[in-house]
């Protein structure tokens, strides 16, 4: 039951968690190798709260659309709900003591808007079931949510913000295309995500531009540093976009290597972003 419990916290698998490429660049832009754990385990106690809370209240949701959920039994909702409130308390008290009452805020304001997103137990509001609670809660709660990693080893500054205006795109970008295999299952569940909303081609064409976003504010805001090379991997993205347009943006089992291919751009510009400014800290 605990090791079904420890998988479901770790999923889905994105570059916050549980590969965390984002505390990372977020702790070396804020300080240096030696201050990088402060992120990391920050992120590692807080974030499989936020995933064991998403499944649990999806749990009645998953076992309509016939998916596999060990979040049903009484016992494991008792256990998991023990769990996801001793992680959020956790990560709290880590905040209070290396963080500063800045990321506190930020931290609240994540905590509530991931609260309200999936709750299903308390206050029934569930944000997640209208593509506008979708919306509001990640837009605000990712850039916080960087902000919050930031604020435990320094001072919220220029650089935390630029970082923000960077990052926030590229970890935006997956919300329109995330629910695409979920459509039938959210229609069951009386869903109005973006997903069952708007029509894939729009949702692709979203991705795509937040994507390009990262990689153009990222040059901006680097054009004058070794930091800039960690963004060419942008081609591989502006070639997918090529290939969609002259495929009528349809997503198929052709071009869906050309949507892999975005992914893979924005996570081989992030390993870059790290390499690179662990150089620049080294030589600096």
């Amino acid at each position: 039951m605990f090791l079904k419990i420890l998988k479901y916290s770790s999923l889905p698998p994105t570059v916050i968690f549980p590969i965390p490429l984002v505390p990372v660049i977020v702790g070396l832009f804020a300080g240096d190798l030696s201050t990088i754990w402060k992120p990391l385990v920050l992120t590692f106690l807080f974030y499989p709260g936020i995933n064991l809370w998403n499944h649990l209240n999806d749990a009645e949701d998953d076992q309509k659309a016939g998916r596999d959920t060990p979040f049903i039994t009484k016992r494991v909702r008792e256990i998991t709900v023990f769990i996801i409130f001793s992680l959020f308390f956790i990560s709290a008290c880590f905040i209070f003591i290396f963080g500063n009452r800045t990321g506190l805020i930020f931290y609240f304001i994540v905590l509530i808007l991931i609260f309200l997103y999936s709750d299903n137990i308390f206050t029934k509001i569930r944000l997640k079931r209208h593509y506008v609670g979708e919306l509001i809660v990640y837009f605000v709660s990712v850039p916080s949510y960087i902000l919050m990693l930031y604020s435990t080893i320094s001072n919220i500054d220029k650089t935390a913000v630029e970082l923000t205006l960077v990052l926030t795109p590229l970890l935006v970008s997956t919300l329109f295309t995330k629910d695409l295999k979920d459509i039938s299952a959210d229609k069951i569940a009386g869903l109005k995500t973006l997903g069952v909303v708007f029509n894939p081609k729009s949702l692709l064409k979203m991705f795509l531009g937040l994507v390009c976003m990262y990689f153009l504010i990222g040059t901006i805001i680097f054009k004058q540093s070794l930091i800039l090379v960690s963004f060419l991997p942008a081609i591989g993205t502006i070639y997918a976009i090529y290939k969609f347009h002259n495929a009528r943006w349809e997503i198929t089992e052709f071009t869906i290597k050309y949507y892999n291919l975005t992914l893979l751009s924005g996570l081989t510009s992030l390993s870059l972003l790290i390499l690179l400014e662990i150089i620049v800290k080294i030589l600096g």
